[in-house]
């Protein structure tokens, strides 16, 4: 975490480097904390899906730049990414977002590694 003097705001009771997100992630410093079921994961693995990346330069670049790669807010529908001023990511939503998405398909490929051990075996009896 950074010192006050470095500038960060106090953000949940902790002195915070990000400015508008707080990466403090420990159950004393929030509220409110409800787990996710499979459909809501599900979701936003879908939300994730649809996030469109693309590749840009910022007005401000030099020319001969090399461009920058991720997705503009204006074209995206989630909201999990985005910080509340709707102007910049919320790295930690975007990151926490690819957590559902590989929690869903882990579970997608342990129950399809189950039925390829299904067939398998279906198909040793029949011989």
């Amino acid at each position: 975490m950074c010192a006050s003097s470095l500038g960060g705001p106090e953000i949940c009771g902790v002195i915070c480097c990000s400015g508008s997100s707080c990466p403090v992630s420990r159950r004393v410093y929030k509220r409110d904390i409800e787990q996710l079921e499979d459909g809501a994961l599900k979701q936003i693995y879908e939300d994730l899906r649809h996030i469109r990346l693309s590749t840009y330069a910022y007005k401000t670049d030099p020319s001969g730049t090399p461009r920058h790669l991720g997705f503009i807010i204006d074209d995206t529908e989630t909201h999990y990414p985005i910080n509340p001023d709707g102007n910049s990511v919320d790295l930690y939503g975007y990151m926490s977002m690819a957590v559902a998405a590989i929690q869903v398909q882990s579970k997608e490929i342990e129950s399809l590694r189950a039925e390829v051990a299904r067939l398998r075996r279906v198909k040793r009896a029949g011989r």
